[in-house]
């Protein structure tokens, strides 16, 4: 097969063996440090083909940009349609996907294309690099910077990941080398200059946000070096593209959609000040958390980034060259900090006055730093241009040393002491490439790893078995086309051949959990279950009143379970022996929360740490259970510690719940009016309720009775939530205290409606009167604004009678408001059916059709 496929017609084109003639001739015309670079070059596209797989880092970040470059490689533009509604707004740098489009084209879904396309890219990064260096340090020196950075851990990551990094620092880099041209041509710059200056700065802006600030770098420069003329072209232009877009995206898409995350309200979202601190206060908090964030990245951030804060979990602990440069590595740490640091500054320090385009870069990298400081989340990937910087200005000082005093080269101690030096610096990013490189290409040929991770070994990290390719085909051989998938994993959509997913927060709140099920009749769900045993939605999963999980199938760590209606209550046990298994005593540990025994919870979490480490979930209920207790001091100060995790968005979201929530009982404590007190433990009792904790929120509401016994307001939420806890005796009691308090009110009269419609409902012998009942529950809630107890009610309507139009009616229309268009779509659709002749069904599928156009 072989020799047919070299004796092909493509092969034995006498123009395919002149260009592998030609490589040799043209190895001659470049220099040694070039051959060098091609020769890093090389080794690293050798080491990323064989580091590429389907798995993916990020997420949802890379597959929302799969998704988009199919959609772009279809002349669809920016097209979300892997979720139940087709979704146009962008949450991310736009450019990105476009640039995978024509891999998308040929290899539509294909992660491998996607990452091998990303590697050619940071084939031309090293290139652009070396260049970039060469001009101010020689291409000797420059050659070995490029070495550097070619065997550095985030560049091969991000070079065989589906990230934005690579061409953002193409961007980055080209910008500020044409930049430097300029300055040190001291010319007048042509329309080709400010043409490559818009193209390069408009390049980086769309690759990632923070590309505005190199932008905003470069314009105060020019604003010092009073270059009117290039402010007013360059920075005009890139300020018209990002309006453009802005307008396209933030006002027309986002005020049509509506959609839950966006960039502009991610900015100023409170997540590290109560909500009423001022934003001034909030971004003051998150400078401080994030520069003592990055601060401790810094040691390390050159020739060790992996090894001592936060590791992405990619190398086997117990690989021996990974080990032993875990070892070094805090030792090292100092002297590591001095070189890359100490090189860099000298660097800088030595050509300040002499070379313009340093202090270009230097400007452009201060104003990088402002938005990344002030961002609520922090990762280490944002430092990589830090990177860039640091390896350019160390070669700038390594060669600026050495023309200086020339006679150090010549010492045999300074020699030795160089390669010492070098060995050392090298040794760790060397040692996590090759158990990087390892590890993926067992990834991708490895059939064991798609064994239940529970009967793994240990050495390998947890990210080597969520595979999610088996599930999502086994999905699709088993459920039909218009089955729906919830997963916190959006890639799970690259092999669902069509069906949908919801990506959800894995942290959301029961309530919400379930009503997403019902709302969209998810029928699976695939859950990462690590090889301790426990889900990532485990809490919800344990706190669901309406559903049950039914596991189907395991690969790797990821787990699909099928949503089926509860049947009936677990049993909820009220102890547990000493030898029970770490997920029998986290579920135990949430049932207990939940129940309002915060300390026998927090005992069983404390006894499961023990056993399987500090895993998020359990520091994270951990500090749930202090909270619940009344040791406010001791739960802040844990969750305090998600400020500084890496991408720790979801955790980091419910942390700032808590906090906000011990402020307010603080608050309460504190109020000196007995009504004012009153009603900030009812609103705590209403902050519970939505978290999930029936007993924290029914104790909040028997303190803010406490303080004020014909309190209206906790009466009459206590009377509605042991309603919706089942609790019907009790709701009624409440609701007779509150009549007593104000009869006339409207809730009163409503919830008597309720009441008395629950109660006749029991006491029904036919149809139409369960469906009168459920109506008149249903008017009653939707009264008192309570619309998803009354979908409940129009769902039974339909559960009795399938085409019954007015609670087709009405759901459409509530989930029209709700803004969840698919379930809106889908009832519209049957209501036209039931209706065929109905005009006004025929308008609202009209209008909810559009959003699918």
């Amino acid at each position: 097969m072989l020799a047919g496929f070299m004796t092909g017609p493509a092969l034995a084109s006498p123009r395919i063996f002149a260009v592998f003639e030609s490589i040799p001739t043209f190895l001659q015309t470049v220099s040694t440090p070039s051959r060098w670079v091609l020769a890093v070059c090389l080794l690293v596209l050798i080491a990323g083909a064989l580091s590429l797989n389907d798995a993916l880092l990020y997420t949802p970040d890379s597959a929302r940009y799969l998704v988009w470059a199919k959609s772009l490689s279809t002349f669809n533009g920016f097209l979300d349609d892997t979720s139940p509604e087709p979704v146009r707004y962008v949450v991310h740098a736009p450019l990105y996907p476009l640039l995978l489009a024509p891999v998308a084209w040929i290899w539509p879904w294909g992660v491998e294309g996607a990452k091998a396309w990303t590697l050619l890219m940071a084939l031309g990064a090293l290139w652009l690099f070396y260049r970039w260096t060469a001009e101010a340090a020689g291409e000797v020196v420059a050659a070995a910077a490029t070495g550097l950075l070619g065997v550095h851990s985030l560049f091969l990551l991000y070079a065989t990941q589906v990230l934005s990094e690579i061409p953002f620092a193409v961007a980055f880099m080209a910008a500020l080398i044409k930049a430097s041209q300029l300055e040190a041509q001291k010319k007048r710059p042509n329309i080709a200059d400010h043409a490559g200056l818009v193209l390069s700065l408009g390049a980086a802006m769309f690759l990632r946000e923070v590309g505005v600030a190199v932008i905003a770098g470069m314009l105060l420069y020019w604003l010092f070096q009073k270059r009117w003329r290039s402010v007013l072209i360059v920075g005009g232009l890139c300020i018209l593209l990002y309006v453009l877009w802005f307008v396209r995206n933030e006002v027309i898409v986002a005020g049509i959609e509506q959609p839950p995350l966006r960039n502009s309200q991610l900015l100023v979202t409170h997540l590290y000040t109560p909500k009423d601190a001022s934003l001034l206060a909030e971004f003051a908090a998150r400078i401080v958390n994030n520069g003592r964030v990055y601060a401790g990245h810094l040691s390390t951030i050159v020739f060790a980034p992996d090894f001592i804060r936060q590791s992405h979990g990619l190398v086997s602990p117990g690989h021996p060259l990974a080990a032993a440069a875990g070892s070094l590595t805090p030792f090292a740490a100092p002297l590591f900090l001095i070189l890359s640091f100490g090189s860099a500054l000298t660097g800088i320090i030595l050509t300040w006055r002499t070379q313009s385009a340093t202090r270009l870069t230097t400007v452009v990298m201060a104003a990088y730093f402002g938005p990344i400081l002030i961002y609520p989340i922090n990762d280490v990937r944002f430092l990589f241009p830090l990177v860039l910087f640091l390896l350019h200005f160390g070669a700038v000082g390594f060669r600026t040393v050495v023309d200086r005093w020339p006679e150090l080269s010549h010492r045999q101690a300074v020699r030795w002491t160089a390669v010492g030096l070098a060995i050392v610096c090298l040794f760790p990013n060397v040692a996590w490439a090759s158990s990087f490189v390892a590890n993926n290409w067992r990834f991708a040929h490895d059939p064991n790893l798609l064994k239940p991770a529970r009967e793994s070994e240990a050495e390998l990290p947890d990210y080597y078995y969520k595979r999610l390719s088996a599930p999502g085909r086994w999905i699709s051989a088993h459920a039909d086309k218009n089955a729906i998938v919830l997963s916190r994993w959006k890639e799970i959509a690259l092999w669902l051949e069509g069906r949908d997913v919801l990506d959800v927060d894995p942290q959301m709140t029961p309530d919400s959990f379930d009503r997403t099920l019902r709302d969209y009749r998810v029928q699976y769900l695939a859950s990462v279950r690590w090889r301790v045993g426990l889900r990532e939605n485990e809490t919800q999963i344990e706190y669901s009143s309406r559903y049950d999980f039914v596991p189907q199938m395991e690969s790797g760590s990821v787990e699909v379970l099928k949503v089926v209606p509860k049947k009936e209550e677990r049993i909820v046990k009220a102890d547990i022996s000493a030898d029970a298994d770490s997920p029998t005593m986290f579920r135990t540990a949430l049932r207990l929360l939940r129940r309002g025994e915060p300390t026998e919870a927090e005992s069983l979490l404390v006894r499961v740490e023990q056993r399987m480490g500090r895993y998020g979930a359990l520091v994270y209920h951990t500090a749930v259970a202090k909270a619940l207790a009344g040791r406010y001091d001791e739960a802040l100060a844990v969750f305090e510690k998600f400020q500084s995790i890496p991408q720790a968005g979801s955790f980091l979201q419910q942390a700032w719940y808590h906090q906000e929530i011990i402020s307010r009982i603080r608050g309460a404590q504190a109020a000196a009016f007995p009504e004012d007190r009153a009603t900030k433990f009812h609103i705590i009792a209403v902050n519970y309720w939505e978290l999930g904790y029936r007993a924290s929120c029914f104790r909040m509401i028997d303190s803010s009775l406490a303080v004020q016994p014909s309190f209206f307001p906790a009466l009459m939420f206590a009377s509605i939530f042991h309603y919706q806890d089942g609790d019907v005796a009790s709701s009624a009691a409440y609701w007779e205290r509150a009549r007593r308090v104000n009869a006339t009110n409207l809730l009163v009269e409503h919830m008597k409606a309720v009441l008395e419609a629950d109660r006749d409902l029991r006491k029904a012998r036919d149809d139409a009167e369960r469906i009168r009942q459920h109506q008149h529950k249903a008017v009653a809630f939707l009264a008192m604004d309570m619309r998803e107890d009354a979908i409940d009610e129009f769902l039974a309507i339909l559960d009795i009678q399938p085409a019954h139009r007015q609670a087709l009616r009405n759901l459409v229309g509530i989930y029209t408001d709700k803004r969840r268009y698919g379930p809106a779509r889908e009832y519209a659709q049957r209501l036209v059916e039931a209706s065929p002749n109905d005009r006004g069904a025929r308008e609202l599928l009209k209008d909810l059709e559009v959003r699918w156009e």
